[in-house]
């Protein structure tokens, strides 16, 4: 229902009889049903509102890290970083879900889902503060067993009171406050417990099976070091399979099936078995009914991806509990080799011209990062005004914000991509992370720019900021990816309203 209502009513005012008729009638629905969901169970009438937001943390040390525990291996880095990318998000819709499953609120209790970060409200009551308590620290303790400190998510609570829907913005300050504290003091509540923690018992999300020319390597791993062969194998198929995707599931299962297909099969599952889910990523419908047979008694959800049609005609099989039907905006553009049935490699990548079609006679690849501007300082006073009753802080406003950000970076991002043949490694939220010719992706960064201005209404203070890295095709990408974040850096800080691109080594204002 809550897909069917994005998909309708997205465009439609809530109040066209007011001056300002500005507030989407999808995010005015959405938002009343997660506050009314809140009021009907809270215990305290002054605060009836429990605001639970999460950051993922040490995100770009676990994207732009080598996790291969095979020294100097340089195979399907590109891959790798955009299956990282898209397991990051798997994490923050996995830990929402769970949170929200386990205190009993719809899925519309998600207010703010994106770039590492989420944000949900509960009704404040005894039950939930210690359901969250309890949650924090088995997600807490997952995360350290499973990436030893490197990767974590921090979770802070804030209770809240009527003017929560009016006055978002203030209560969203606190909160994002909060969580910078908390990534200086990372499980400080559970810090004797953490010494009991078995870091050796790693979850096998993902069994892989060496191939023949690593099967004597990988005999001499120890268990960590196998651990990170299975992700890393993980992350490449992920990365392979993303650009042909035409669903996502979300399975609901207590136990593990032993159901594995790998990207040579179209489907790439992983499995959180200690919270209760599965995610299979599935190119074909055959797949994804072979995928559902194999999980009687579970509920799921199944997205098309990158489409607003229904996923109709999945067999259900064996699924005898809710299933609801969804889309997904996966910002998973790569060009195609000839035949279609493979992305393209970065040799082939770095001659394209997508202005002339002839191929270019200097071949120079280019990494881009870009990012928007002072997202944060927006969404915590952005939509205050000088005079207090025409401020437009409230609840809706900042939740359709963050829906359009991440509209804008998931699925309008494609269309710009495919017009000039980019590799997507990563987009949502506010940033993203491409790689293409040099050409195609210096036009591309200011065609971008000027759809995000359009985007924007011409807001000046939304705006966007780029770093681009020029090298050779054989240059390591994790390193090109590093060298355009410092370039980003750069561009954002050699002007006082950033706004900028950092371009050929030289540090410019958008034209």
């Amino acid at each position: 229902l809550i897909f069917l209502f994005e998909k309708h009513l997205t465009n439609i005012s809530s109040a066209v009889y007011i001056s300002k008729p500005d507030i989407s009638l999808f995010d005015h629905l959405k938002t009343t049903t997660a506050l009314a969901a809140c009021l009907n169970e809270a215990e305290n009438d002054e605060n009836p509102f429990l605001i639970v937001a999460a950051d993922v943390s040490g995100i770009q040390n676990f994207i732009y890290s080598e996790t291969n525990p095979f020294e100097n291996d340089q195979t399907g880095r590109s891959k790798q970083f955009r299956g990282k990318s898209f397991y990051l998000t798997l994490l923050t819709d996995t830990f929402s879900a769970f949170l929200l499953r386990e205190t009993g609120m719809p899925s519309a209790n998600l207010l703010i889902n994106g770039g590492g970060h989420f944000v949900i409200i509960v009704p404040n009551s005894e039950f939930n503060r210690k359901k969250i308590t309890t949650a924090r620290k088995k997600i807490q303790t997952w995360f350290y067993q499973t990436y030893k400190g490197e990767l974590n998510l921090i979770l802070e609570t804030l209770e809240a009171n009527d003017t929560l829907y009016r006055d978002f913005s203030k209560w969203y300050g606190i909160i994002a406050n909060r969580l910078m504290a908390a990534k200086k003091q990372r499980s400080i509540e559970f810090i004797d417990e953490l010494f009991d923690i078995d870091l050796d018992s790693a979850e096998r999300q993902y069994p892989a099976t060496p191939s023949a020319e690593d099967k004597d390597k990988y005999n001499t791993l120890n268990s960590y070091e196998k651990f990170l062969f299975g992700i890393t194998k993980m992350f490449s198929d992920l990365g392979m399979v993303l650009p042909k995707a035409k669903y996502l599931i979300r399975r609901v299962s207590g136990k593990d099936t032993g159901f594995r297909f790998r990207y040579e099969s179209g489907l790439v599952e992983i499995a959180f078995n200690d919270f209760g889910f599965t995610w299979a990523i599935v190119a074909e419908k055959k797949l994804a009914t072979e995928f559902l047979n194999g999980a009687s008694g579970s509920e799921a959800v199944i997205y098309s991806v990158n489409s607003y049609d229904l996923p109709l005609g999945i067999a259900l099989g064996k699924l005898t509990g809710h299933t609801a039907l969804g889309s997904r905006l996966i910002g998973n553009h790569a060009p195609m080799q000839s035949g279609g049935d493979s992305v393209m490699e970065f040799p082939d990548l770095a001659i394209l011209n997508a202005e002339s079609n002839e191929p270019l006679s200097y071949s120079v690849l280019a990494v881009l990062r870009m990012d928007v501007d002072n997202l944060g300082s927006i969404f915590s006073f952005g939509l205050e005004r000088q005079n207090d009753s025409e401020s437009i802080r409230s609840l809706s406003r900042t939740v359709n914000l963050s829906r359009a950000l991440n509209l804008f970076f998931t699925g309008h991002i494609n269309t710009l991509a495919k017009r000039w043949q980019i590799y997507i490694t990563y987009s949502g939220g506010d940033d993203l992370f491409v790689v293409g010719s040099w050409i195609n992706v210096i036009n591309f960064a200011f065609d971008l720019k000027k759809a995000f201005t359009r985007f924007a209404c011409g807001n000046r203070n939304l705006t966007i900021s780029a770093g681009v890295y020029l090298c050779r095709d054989s240059y390591p990408v994790h390193k090109a990816a590093n060298h355009a974040g410092n370039a980003e850096t750069r561009a954002k800080n050699s002007s006082p309203d950033k706004d900028s691109i950092s371009l050929f080594g030289r540090e410019f204002r958008w034209v």
